[in-house]
């Protein structure tokens, strides 16, 4: 994702990825991503001077395209086309259970599946969020499951959230491979999350 709203460290990283690989003969393309919020007018320039250098582009979505177009990023042919997530498929029956059991996931009622992430303000609304998905599994008669997804980055504040759930919640420990995670998800009533990947 090239963004500079959460920070400007990962978009310089990405356009120097792309800069040193040109800066060795290779030719570069962008695949599946998403483009937005650039808040900077310096991020704006030189995402716009590294991109239109580049072979080819797929965006994930149709306003990071119009948000490039806008940007004048126009050289390189430009597609939009879904993230390659959708292409996977969950294990079937019995390799879902299997997966449950391993991950030590109590299957007494239908889950309930979060994927949070750290972002400005859900820190200060962890007792509110906790105390929502409490009162989703009462009334919905399910046991919330907390999916770190990013494992390093996501843990922290699942691990807050379980702490005030107590045993209704349960905490996937595993990093688990992407597969893994499509089949976790596939086995979850409904899904709350923050990370796009947790509804793809």
């Amino acid at each position: 994702l090239f963004q500079d709203a959460t920070s400007a460290r990962s978009l310089c990283y990405y356009l120097a990825q792309l800069e040193l690989a040109r800066a060795v003969g290779t030719r570069t393309a962008v695949a599946f991503q998403g483009l937005g919020p650039l808040r900077r007018l310096t991020a704006r320039v030189a995402v716009t001077a590294v991109l239109q250098d580049t072979s080819a582009v797929l965006w994930r979505d149709p306003d990071s395209a119009q948000l490039a177009r806008s940007l004048g990023i126009l050289a390189p042919p430009t597609l939009v086309a879904a993230d390659p997530a959708v292409l996977l498929d969950p294990a079937g029956p019995a390799e879902a259970d299997s997966l449950l059991e391993r991950l030590g996931v109590p299957c007494d009622a239908p889950l309930l599946g979060v994927s949070l992430r750290e972002c400005a303000g859900l820190t200060a609304a962890t007792p509110a969020l906790a105390a929502a998905l409490a009162e989703a599994g009462r009334q919905f008669g399910t046991r919330i499951l907390l999916m770190p997804l990013y494992r390093d980055l996501d843990r922290g504040i699942c691990q807050r959230v379980q702490e005030r759930l107590g045993a209704s919640a349960h905490t996937v420990a595993e990093e688990l491979s992407p597969t893994e995670w499509v089949t976790l998800v596939s086995q979850c009533r409904a899904i709350v999350s923050v990370r796009l990947h947790g509804l793809i």
